[in-house]
């Protein structure tokens, strides 16, 4: 019976992430997965529009300023990826809008990949979409592929004190 056994290699790794520390915690271990399995990795942010004052939505320059901001940082952690050994080909680099991160994920952006595992940071109270890893659960639960939730003690303890790449 043993000798059957065979490790779960994944194809097609998607890290959602934000700008907190634990969305670093999740890029950190999706790259890690995508290395180990020779995997494609995708970089998912997701814009909570529902999240953003009234003001800044009925800004078009506003919006585009947030979504430079956000492609800004996708760019640095596809850069990320590829120092740490992911091959050029195997990082790219997604962007999404909708009022609830967990519910773009499942419904916008799986039914439209082959993406067989999802890497979520647990909830942050800080970064541009604060929201991602309160949305863990809905994903976990709802998702038709693995999902894994990185929850960083360390990371927990000091998240009010440091930020990711220190946007402005």
């Amino acid at each position: 019976m043993v000798s059957k056994f065979k490790p779960k290699q994944f194809k097609h790794v998607l890290a959602a992430v934000d700008d907190s520390p634990q969305g670093q915690s999740a890029l950190s271990f999706a790259i890690h997965q995508a290395k180990e399995d020779h995997a494609k990795l995708t970089i998912l942010s997701v814009l909570e529009e529902d999240e953003l004052p009234v003001t800044t939505r009925l800004d078009a320059n506003e919006m585009s300023l947030l979504q430079d901001r956000i492609d800004k940082a996708l760019m640095d952690y596809q850069q990320i990826a590829k120092n740490f050994g992911l091959k050029n080909d195997r990082v790219e680099k997604m962007f999404a809008q909708g009022d609830n991160a967990g519910e773009t994920v499942v419904k916008d952006v799986l039914p439209h990949t082959d993406i067989d595992l999802v890497v979520v940071g647990a909830h942050s109270r800080t970064g541009w979409s604060s929201h991602l890893g309160s949305q863990a659960s809905y994903i976990a639960k709802t998702a038709p592929v693995s999902v894994t939730i990185i929850r960083d003690k360390k990371i927990s303890e000091d998240e009010e004190k440091i930020g990711f790449l220190n946007r402005q």
